[in-house]
């Protein structure tokens, strides 16, 4: 079963990655709204947090390694302080005042400087720092896939 729930990170993931044509075209022109774009990036985040659980029901790991996997792995903890704080607005790393939030924000990729060269991206701000939300995913699951080959589980 948790097989099928890593593939709906992974679709997830991957329409974000391909939405992002439709969000520079919000950009412009205002004409689609940037919100379910938005609300696909955390609930991309929240699936790849509840992987864990998925796991851990399965029996591939312990609710143990899992905690510990999370506690060793920044990218891990960004994504289970979004994805608490979005249902409990109470994070685990933070006793208070925490602040995450996404924004759609213009990224230039080259030095060239034209409007083509400029990407749209979702942007995660975390304690005053902020990450491209398709590499902190990216970063995340392939933390995930390497802890599972440790530990024997393929996702073939």
């Amino acid at each position: 079963m948790w097989k099928e729930h890593y593939s709906r990170v992974f679709r997830l993931k991957e329409r974000i990655k391909r939405d992002r044509r439709i969000v520079k075209a919000y950009a412009i022109n205002h004409s689609i709204p940037a919100e379910g774009y938005t609300d696909d990036v955390y609930s991309c985040i929240q699936s790849l947090h509840h992987l864990k659980d998925w796991l851990v029901s399965d029996g591939v790991i312990s609710s143990s390694e899992a905690n510990t996997f999370i506690d060793e792995n920044f990218e891990l903890q960004i994504c289970q302080d979004i994805c608490i704080g979005t249902k409990h607005l109470t994070p685990k790393y933070k006793e208070k005042d925490m602040f995450f939030d996404v924004k759609v924000r213009p990224v230039v990729r080259t030095s060239k400087g034209s409007f083509d060269d400029v990407e749209f991206c979702h942007i995660v701000y975390y304690e005053g720092f902020h990450y491209d939300a398709i590499d902190l995913i990216e970063k995340s699951l392939n933390l995930w896939e390497e802890f599972l080959k440790i530990k024997g589980a393929t996702l073939n």
